[in-house]
């Protein structure tokens, strides 16, 4: 993820600053990690998102607890956003930002001319893309503070306050990428990135309610006019500010802008010195952006299948098939539902922006299978689907000791229920199946016998999968213990069979693993393995429940060596038997690699290189980018992989296989990009571009 955009005009940043008195406070502060905010989130920063849009994979707004509404900012006069090709519209997935924010808000103070000092706090609610490149699927949203403070002194306490929290750091004496002068502070903390298409995490983040400009009336499309610096509202801690306090703090700013000469607080009472001035620094401007959210959508959260067979007249029943839906949206819209592209039908709705239709569908022997929920008073008109699914409850799994077990279920299909399948779980984590079988009246049925001379090993749950649902019940454990000597329960299991490509040449060797630790059997029961393939194959741990080998170093005749691996287990009772068949594909030998850089970019605004080029060899092969110079490599850069074209990139922070964010190029020690094939061939060079 990118840092966050610095003001638009930063000259306007630094007309009138106005400093209001605050009262002093106890010195020193509770102090969080150096480099890490470690005090929880606020719970339940913003209240919820809406419906997916159609158009981008992301919520289409989300709400705070003010009941402000802000979409993905998208107007490219009061939005800051990059996307590839300008001059074309915005476009999902082929022009479109690899990250985009619903709000962000920055403060930004500069230092004295020419010094390159500042300090700078920034915070969004900002949607991206989980490995960073625009795919369809990967989108996330999360809340993100980031704080970076230039010329401290190391080893000094310094406490940060601003509109979503306040909290107290060491300043280090090298604090890392994105500070620009001395010792000082570098730091950012995410909240929801648990994985794709999580939008779950800014509800519990740090930023909320959003802010918005003091001039915002709750009327105009966007939160600020402006890009530029503005004063702001709606800070829940009542700390519209950027405030630094720590000793010295101030030096710097001293004759930080000619407009204002400096950023120092005008209370003596602040920072850790009750007297001295230089000790406290702060801003009362922020850059927002936040467009007001104009559609809302409709997300479908649940569609289930009822069938129900009614007397319609006295005398003659008749099967009748219903569709529940359940939708969700702001409020009031115009939501409709269509099952399976028929004609929608408007919902009701209910409270909190929860909609609800039961809707009778032609009774057909295929079940309807979709629903597709659409917002009317959208403009266009858009919607989500969802598929169809019956209700389905346990009424009852009975094991009984010494017989087995017995699961009834009941669905909201009375009339033509999906049978299902019941998965057993036990206390050794292994899983049995019971094909349920309709009993009529929605109910379903199944049994599970125990084997002739099989162990009470009773099942602690069951879960049963029908008709596109899933639920999980406890078992209820009858009669009595199994009398008499104990019998064992032995079943080997080698593990599913396996292709494996061998390395590219003579000499080189790839490990192979076996695995037969899913074997079912008691704690001290023995593993030997043995193969067909003669001395080709040389196994480490052929007594070991997990054992290796090496593919063959020589060449293999027509160039793929076919073993099946026979695993036996043995409780000293009962003895079983289990094969695995590995097939050894050997390539060719390839010629040495030879490789071309063909691009060289550093981003300097964003902390990012770019660097692209072609080779010879088409082998999947690892290609290494270091930073460096005339004479060689200094610092890994990153890595990437040949593709079928002979190409290959690596885009540290944008999902190569090394990321390493923030390798920054210094001027007179770097001049050079290097990279090298680890198929060989030599390491090759190129100038690069500070963009």
């Amino acid at each position: 993820m990118k840092q966050f955009f610095y003001y638009a005009n930063l000259m306007l940043l630094l007309l009138l600053i106005g400093l209001p008195l605050a009262q002093a406070q106890t010195w020193p502060p509770t102090l969080g990690t150096t480099s890490t905010i470690n005090d929880p989130a606020p719970a339940g920063s913003l209240e919820r998102f809406g419906p997916i849009d159609p158009g981008n994979g992301f919520p289409m707004w989300y709400e705070d607890k003010n009941g402000l509404k802000l979409g993905a900012c998208t107007d490219l006069a009061l939005c800051f956003f990059e996307i590839p090709n300008p001059a074309l519209p915005l476009s999902f997935p082929s022009n479109y930002p690899d990250e985009i924010f619903f709000f962000a808000a920055e403060s930004l103070m500069i230092g004295s001319p020419d010094s390159g000092v500042r300090a700078i706090v920034g915070m969004a609610t900002e949607g991206a893309f989980f490995n960073g490149a625009v795919v369809d699927g990967e989108q996330v949203v999360f809340s993100r503070v980031r704080i970076r403070i230039d010329n401290l002194i190391a080893g000094e306490t310094y406490r940060v306050t601003y509109p979503y929290g306040v909290h107290s750091f060491i300043a280090e004496a090298d604090a890392g990428a994105g500070t620009a002068a001395g010792p000082g502070l570098s730091l950012v903390r995410d909240i929801g990135l648990a994985g794709l298409l999580d939008f779950n995490g800014p509800l519990n983040g740090d930023i909320g309610p959003f802010l918005t400009a003091t001039s915002y009336t709750g009327t105009e499309a966007f939160i600020s006019n402006t890009l530029n610096g503005t004063t702001v509202t709606g800070s829940p801690n009542g700390t519209n500010f950027f405030r630094i306090e720590g000793p010295g703090v101030a030096l710097p700013y001293a004759n930080g802008s000619p407009a204002t000469g400096t950023f120092q607080c005008t209370d003596p009472g602040l920072g850790p010195d009750p007297v001295a001035t230089d000790d406290c620094i702060q801003s009362n401007l922020f850059s927002i952006q936040g467009q007001k959210a104009t559609r809302f959508g409709a997300q479908p959260t649940r569609a289930i299948l009822s069938k129900e067979t009614v007397e319609e007249t006295p005398g003659l029943f008749v099967d009748k098939t219903y569709v529940n839906i359940w939708a969700q949206s702001s409020e009031a819209q115009n939501l409709l539902a269509s099952v399976d592209g028929n004609a929608p039908v408007t919902l009701t709705e209910g409270s909190l922006g929860n909609y609800f239709l039961r809707i009778e569908v032609p009774n057909n022997p295929i079940n309807p299978s979709t629903v597709m929920a659409i917002n009317a008073s959208d403009s266009p008109p858009n919607g989500n689907s969802i598929d169809i699914t019956e209700a389905v409850n346990i009424t009852s799994a009975t094991y009984t000791m010494g017989s087995g077990l017995t699961v009834t279920t009941q669905s909201s299909n009375q009339v033509d229920p999906a049978g299902g399948t019941a998965f057993l779980v036990t206390e050794r984590d292994s899983t049995r199946s019971i094909t349920l079988v309709d009993g009529g009246s929605g109910v379903t049925s199944g049994s599970y016998v125990l084997p002739a001379g099989t162990p009470d090993n009773p099942p602690i749950k069951v879960v049963v999968a029908a008709g596109g649902a899933q639920v999980e019940s406890d078992v209820i454990i009858l009669g009595a213990p199994n009398g008499g000597a104990p019998v064992s329960l032995v079943a080997a299991n080698a593990g599913p069979d396996q292709n494996v490509i061998g390395n590219v040449g003579v000499g080189n060797t790839t490990t192979v693993n076996l695995n037969g630790s899913d074997s079912l059997g008691p704690i001290g029961m023995t593993y030997a393995w043995i193969h067909d393939a003669g001395t080709a194959i040389s196994l480490v741990g052929a007594n070991d429940a997990a054992a290796t080998f090496e593919t063959p170093s020589a060449a293999i005749p027509g160039g793929i060596l076919t073993v099946n691996f026979t695993l036996t287990v043995s409780d000293g009772i009962t003895t079983s038997s289990d094969v695995v068949t590995v097939s050894i594909t050997q390539p060719s030998e390839l010629p040495v690699d030879s490789c071309n850089i063909t691009r060289a970019d550093y981003r300097d605004g964003k902390e990012k290189w770019v660097v692209e080029g072609n080779c010879v060899v088409l082998d999947n092969q690892l290609i290494e980018v270091y930073l460096g110079n005339d004479a060689g490599p200094l610092a890994l850069i990153g890595t990437g992989n040949v593709d079928a074209l002979g190409l290959w990139a690596v885009k540290p922070g944008n999902g190569s296989a090394t990321t390493i964010d923030g390798t920054i190029p210094i001027p007179g020690v770097h001049t050079r990009v290097w990279a090298e094939s680890l198929r060989g061939g030599g390491l090759v060079w190129s100038s690069f571009i500070i963009d």
